[in-house]
This record gives structure tokens, C-alpha cells and sequence, in this order.
């Protein structure tokens, strides 16, 4: 079989076509993740000492671990809107692998039970107990989330994505890939539930202080 020159130099313009575009589509969201850097910088009184950008730059979070602050930002159209919060304004952190709870640290005081009481009666409350419904017994994983609860009733809720594939199949929890974003995924949930534990601790002593 013989094939021609011609077919051969289009397969390799074609070749060299597609990977020029994913080099400038990953340029483009590079300068993208770092303009929402930037913004956060711009921030009063907020030093940044972790920083997360999803891969395709649509929503962040960073934290200012000697304040005690986080703020969560997001891109639409290139427009920015961040929030700021303090360590007490966080009710719950969870990771979503698929929509599903893999694990969830939630205010235990009365103080942040009553919190979340609050926003699960209003209408946020079907959203929120609609993303974490699902059980979790997949094998394989196409998508890795972390899921904020805020105290903000207007707008309470956050999801951050850390992975995500664009086929059906997905990866398997043993391989490499999905190790490598849970991990990161862990860690931003590692963080988040040391906030949640202080602001719980701080309001027992604050309760037990004034029962004394």
C-alpha cells in the first residue's frame, strides 16, 4: 500500500496544528490563573499563604493563615468576585469525588450547628443537600470537587474543582493521575477543617467562660 506525500505532510501539519493550539489554550490559562492572583493581592489586609486556581480559572481560593482569613474567588467573563471571609464564617468543608461525599468536617459547636441550621432552612437547602447525597462507591473517578459552606446566606455555597476529565471514562483511584489531585484536594481539606476545629474550640472556651 502506498501512500501518498501529500496525505503524509497533512497528517503532520495537522499534528503540528494541534499541539501549537494546547500550547497557546495553556499559555491563555496560565496569564488567566495569574490575573486572579493578582486581584486577591489587591486585597486589604490579606496576605496570601496558600493560593489554589482551578486549572481552567474560573474559581480559586486562597487563604491568609496568620489572619486566620480565606476569600474565594471567581471569573466570569473575566470579571472577578471575591469574598472574604473569617476562620468563623466557615461552616463545613467536603470533597465530592463525582457529586459524591467522600469526607465532611462541619461546625460541631452550638454556635455553628445553629449556623448551618439556619441556611439549611432556607432555599440554599436543597442545593446543598442535593450535592452530597450521592454515596460513593465508585471505582473510577472523573471528577475531584471541594465543597465550602459559608455563613452568607446570599450566597453560601462555593465548589471548587481540583479534577476533572472531559470523556466518560475516568481514572482509576489507584492510578497516578487521580492520586496527584486528591492529594492536592486533601491537603485544601486538611487546611480548611484546622480553621473549623479552632473557631469550635474558641467558642467552648468563649461558652464555658461565661457559665464560670
Amino acid at each position: 500500500m502506498v501512500i501518498k506525500m501529500e496525505y503524509v505532510w497533512g497528517f503532520i501539519i495537522l499534528v503540528i496544528f494541534g499541539v501549537f493550539f494546547e500550547r497557546k489554550k495553556g499559555i491563555n490559562k496560565k496569564k488567566k490563573r495569574e490575573r486572579m492572583l493578582e486581584e486577591i493581592k489587591k486585597i486589604d489586609d490579606f496576605d496570601i499563604t496558600h493560593d489554589y486556581i482551578e486549572g481552567d480559572a474560573k474559581n480559586g481560593i486562597a487563604l491568609d493563615n496568620l489572619k486566620h482569613k480565606f476569600c474565594v474567588i471567581t471569573n466570569k467573563d473575566n470579571k472577578y468576585n471575591i469574598s472574604l471571609y473569617n476562620y468563623k464564617d466557615l461552616l463545613e468543608v467536603e470533597i465530592l469525588e463525582d457529586g459524591g461525599s467522600v469526607i465532611k468536617a462541619a461546625r460541631g459547636s452550638q454556635i455553628g450547628s445553629m449556623l448551618i441550621g439556619g441556611l439549611a432552612l432556607g432555599a440554599v437547602g436543597a442545593v446543598v443537600g442535593g450535592l452530597s447525597s450521592k454515596k460513593n462507591n465508585i471505582e473510577k473517578v472523573k471528577k475531584i470537587d471541594l465543597k465550602l459552606i459559608v455563613n452568607n446566606i446570599d450566597n453560601p455555597l462555593f465548589v471548587i474543582n481540583f479534577f476533572k476529565t472531559n470523556d466518560n471514562k475516568g481514572y482509576s483511584k489507584d492510578s497516578f493521575i487521580y492520586e496527584a489531585y486528591r492529594k492536592k484536594a486533601d491537603e485544601w481539606y486538611s487546611r480548611l477543617s484546622v480553621l473549623i476545629k479552632k473557631a469550635d474550640e474558641e467558642d467552648r472556651v468563649s461558652k464555658n467562660t461565661k457559665i464560670d
